[in-house]
């Protein structure tokens, strides 16, 4: 396990590594458990021994990935920071309407200001302390068509030979924070042990298919890794140039290039 800021890394067993007590209720954890982790391993399984895979087995891992980007902790520091702008912009629409009302009925200038001081005080808390439940129900939203989008990317499976390896960490789903899953030049990444990675882009080009990554492949998949982390990386060799990696500040993102054309993007929009 490579943590921010140390210079060595700490041998750990798995069970001690990516674990947070209570992140969830008990109640998300079982549904994860029996929904979307199950289903999903079984897929993971077949993709570790360089299996072929089906398209319901693509719709599985799909509905896998979405929710593993939206369950880590920095998920759950993402909800936070929107916690904020949802509060202003409910505050700014509720002090508008009620100034509407008081304009109307200047009768009613009492009972507006008490019903902004009320609204702003339950959005200050809101900001400040938003409740865990509502991100952990946000985690299992069933009427969201993300992973719909992700099953109709283009899917490479990039393979290393050892002593090239792939790392993981804590935040492992990578999509660039500007461009989303959603537009002609969207990637999304995603190590699936040291020696496979997920790429889905819009490519034309065959799809679920099983390509040796060079090194410059490798090298990008790793930097992703590194830039997507909140705060660990996890591999099992220890590399000084994992422990490089964890500790830069700044990580240049570069997309893969490719010489063909784009596919359309066929799946709906969000």
């Amino acid at each position: 396990m490579y943590e921010k800021g140390r210079a060595a890394p700490r041998l750990l067993p798995i069970k001690e590594i990516g674990q947070e007590k209570d992140l969830y209720s008990h109640e998300i954890e079982n549904r994860l458990s029996v929904d979307i982790e199950g289903p999903a391993n079984r897929v993971l399984g077949m993709i570790r021994g360089y299996n072929s895979i089906t398209d319901e087995d693509k719709k599985i891992l799909s509905d896998y990935i979405y929710v593993f980007y939206k369950r880590v902790p920095k998920a759950k520091k993402r909800f936070q920071a929107a916690s904020l702008e949802i509060a202003i912009d409910l505050k700014e629409k509720i002090s508008g309407r009620l100034d509407s009302i008081e304009r109307e009925d200047p009768e009613k200038s009492d009972t507006c200001r008490e019903r902004k001081e009320e609204a702003e005080q339950i959005l200050k808390e809101f900001a400040t302390n938003p409740d865990p439940k509502i991100w952990q129900d946000a985690i299992l939203i069933e009427n969201d068509n993300a992973p719909e989008i992700i099953q109709q990317m283009t899917w490479t499976f990039f393979t290393c030979i050892w002593p090239e390896v792939f790392i993981t960490s804590d935040n492992p789903v990578f999509v660039h924070p500007r461009l989303g899953i959603n537009k002609l030049n969207s990637e999304l990444s995603l190590p699936i042990n040291r020696g496979i990675a997920l790429l889905a882009t819009w490519w034309d080009i065959k799809d679920l298919q099983y390509l040796e990554a060079n090194q410059e492949v490798i090298r990008q998949m790793n930097r992703r890794t590194a830039y997507n982390r909140d705060r660990f990386l996890y591999s099992d060799v220890e590399r000084p140039w994992i422990s490089n990696l964890n500790n830069k500040d700044r990580h240049i993102i570069q997309l893969f290039s490719y010489p063909g054309p784009r596919r359309s993007i066929i799946a709906p929009q969000p």
